[in-house]
């Protein structure tokens, strides 16, 4: 709850460390001439944005009693890392969950 914010890589694995969560981050930069060829073509909106790698530790199943027609039959993620992360994240940026 003290914890002061930081924009580090080291600092965000540093919070997800210790709740058992092993992650990388993956950090995405706009198209910039002299890039190397096959690379990807990101525009302007992806200089505040990052992804948070994460192992596939839960999954959610579709429950009959407990969700409604529309609904995933499987949701992949973990609610409490996403939750951590938004929190500490600078507000001007947005992070992507990838679990792999």
């Amino acid at each position: 709850l003290v914890k002061r914010g930081n924009q580090s890589i080291q600092f965000f694995k540093d919070l997800a460390a210790p709740l058992g969560y092993p992650i990388e981050i993956e950090e995405y930069d706009q198209f910039h001439v002299g890039d190397p060829v096959g690379g990807p073509l990101y525009g302007v909106e992806w200089m505040h944005a990052f992804g948070v790698i994460a192992p596939l530790q839960t999954t959610r199943p579709f429950r009959v009693n407990s969700h409604t027609v529309g609904e995933r039959l499987v949701e992949f993620g973990d609610d409490i890392l996403e939750c951590i992360i938004t929190k500490a994240k600078p507000s001007h940026s947005v992070v992507l969950f990838i679990y792999q």
